[in-house]
């Protein structure tokens, strides 16, 4: 009795066939583009803070890059993302 590589392979492991909530939890696009988005502007406020010498900027810039990995509703990213964006302007005389 032949058996092809595939079904044998497959036949060993009895796992579930994945939920259709997680494969369009999975893949939704609007978390990655704002995680990028912070990031990128999380590396220019780190980039600019090194270089005045600001540490408010860079605290900020480095939380603007961490904190999307911890973050997963939308809503909580913005309204972080944008308090986070904020620091250095409201704090700007304590630099």
């Amino acid at each position: 009795m032949v058996h092809s590589f595939p079904n044998l392979y497959l036949s060993q492991f009895h796992l579930p066939p994945p939920s259709h909530k997680r494969i369009l939890r999975a893949m939704e696009t609007a978390p990655l583009i704002l995680s990028f988005l912070l990031g990128t502007f999380g590396l220019g406020y780190f980039v600019y803070g090194k270089k005045q010498a600001n540490w408010i900027a860079m605290v900020a810039g480095a939380g603007l890059m961490a904190f999307p990995y911890f973050v997963s509703n939308i809503w909580i990213m913005v309204a972080t993302g944008v308090v986070l964006m904020a620091l250095p302007f409201v704090f700007k005389d304590y630099a």
